[in-house]
């Protein structure tokens, strides 16, 4: 499953993780908690992470995303990147590009 993926691979960069089965527990949660980034598949069950993004921003919650995303979504990419979103990896992804990534970020 991708979903344990990304906590294995964080830990690497003493990142703490907390990952959600489905984009409302992680809105509830981001309501009730600051965090310095967010990522998310464009791929997500029940919702797509364009409009996890989107409720995200009306919910006046968006403070750093960044996404994972599939060939289906590069529509979309250039869409995502002029609303905010700090960066667009497109699947699959090497790890080196996001420790880089991560290494300069700053939300």
């Amino acid at each position: 499953m991708v979903l344990g993926v990304y906590p294995a691979l964080l830990s690497n960069y003493e990142i703490e993780v907390v990952a959600f089965e489905s984009a409302k527990e992680a809105v509830d949660y981001l309501k009730a908690n600051h965090v310095d980034g967010v990522i998310a598949d464009l791929d997500m069950p029940g919702c797509n992470g364009v409009d996890f993004f989107q409720k995200l921003k009306k919910e006046n919650i968006f403070n750093g995303l960044f996404v994972f995303a599939t060939g289906k979504w590069e529509d979309r990419y250039n869409y995502l990147l002029n609303e905010g979103v700090a960066m667009v990896f497109k699947k699959p992804f090497r790890h080196q590009d996001l420790a880089t990534f991560l290494q300069t970020y700053r939300p």
